[in-house]
C-alpha cells in the first residue's frame, strides 16, 4: 500500500474499489486487487449496498425456465430443483421472485400460500389413494375385516367405505 505524496486519493481508491465490486468481484478479491485489507475496503465502501454473503445467483438457470416448469409442466418444487440443479427452497424463491416481477407482488405472496396449500392437498390425496389401495389389497388376500380395522384403528364400516368395493381404483363404477 502506497503512502505519501504518490498515494492515490481516497476518492480514486473508492471509485476503483466500487468499480471492481460492481463488476462482480467479492470483497476479498477486490481487497487483493487493491492490495489492502477487507476491513479497510469496507470503510472505503461504507454506504454502498452490499451483496449478501454466499454463492451468487446462478446465471445458467433462467427465471423463465423455472416459471415454465412450474406453470406449464406443473412440476413440484423438488422436481424443478432436480431438473435445473437448484435446491427446493431455491427453486421456490426463484419462481416467486419471477412471479412478483410479472405483476402485483401481493399476488405473488397469495400465490405462494395457494401453492403450499395445493402441494399439501396433492400429498394428502396421494396418501389417501395409497391407503385405499392398501385396504383393497389386504381385503383381496383375505385379511379379516376386523383385524384390518384394528390395525388402522378405525371401525369396520370405515374400512368398507375406504375400500368402496363398488368402485375401481380410478373411481369408475364397476359393472355389476
Amino acid at each position: 500500500m502506497c503512502r505519501g505524496p504518490m498515494a492515490p486519493k481516497t476518492s480514486d481508491r473508492r471509485a476503483e474499489a466500487l468499480r471492481l465490486y460492481m463488476s462482480g468481484l467479492n470483497l476479498s478479491q477486490v481487497a487483493s486487487e487493491l492490495q489492502t485489507s477487507v476491513r479497510i475496503l469496507r470503510r472505503l465502501l461504507a454506504g454502498t449496498p452490499m451483496r449478501p454473503p454466499g454463492p451468487g445467483r446462478r446465471s445458467d438457470v433462467s427465471d423463465e425456465r423455472v416459471l415454465e416448469l412450474r406453470e406449464v409442466h406443473r412440476m413440484t418444487w423438488e422436481q424443478i430443483g432436480d431438473t435445473v440443479r437448484l435446491t427446493t427452497p431455491g427453486a421456490r424463491s426463484r419462481y416467486l421472485a419471477a412471479f412478483a416481477r410479472r405483476g402485483d407482488p401481493s399476488k405473488a405472496a397469495q400465490k405462494a400460500v395457494l401453492d403450499k396449500v395445493a402441494e399439501r392437498v396433492r400429498r394428502r390425496d396421494i396418501a389417501q389413494q395409497r391407503l385405499v389401495n392398501g385396504v383393497r389389497e389386504a381385503l383381496a388376500i383375505d385379511v379379516s375385516l376386523s383385524s384390518l380395522a384394528q390395525a388402522l384403528n378405525i371401525d369396520e364400516d370405515q374400512v368398507l367405505r375406504l375400500a368402496d368395493l363398488d368402485q375401481d381404483p380410478d373411481g369408475d363404477q364397476v359393472p355389476g
